[in-house]
């Protein structure tokens, strides 16, 4: 294989492992933060509170109800709490 292919291997399983530890890390905030939601397709997509949809590999979520994408889970738990007001 070429050098550059190899670099670009290495980025892919560099890539691959960072979204895993977000998984991780993400649901275990969730968890701390005392949030509800559902797990789908192997932890890849999380339901929180029913209401947001959450790929915690990105840190990429929406609310169902206004429609617009966002990212990271710290501002997610601050939409959260905000909701529930």
């Amino acid at each position: 294989m070429s050098d550059l292919g190899e670099t670009f291997d290495g980025l892919r399983e560099h890539s691959q492992k960072k979204r895993a530890a977000n998984r991780a890390s993400s649901r275990g905030l969730l968890e701390h933060a005392g949030v509800a939601f559902t797990v789908h397709n192997d932890g890849a997509h999380l339901v929180v509170a029913g209401r947001w949809d959450f790929w915690p590999g990105t840190g990429k979520w929406i609310d169902r109800q206004g429609g617009k994408y966002r990212r990271g889970v710290f501002p997610l738990i601050k939409a959260i709490r905000s909701a529930a007001r």
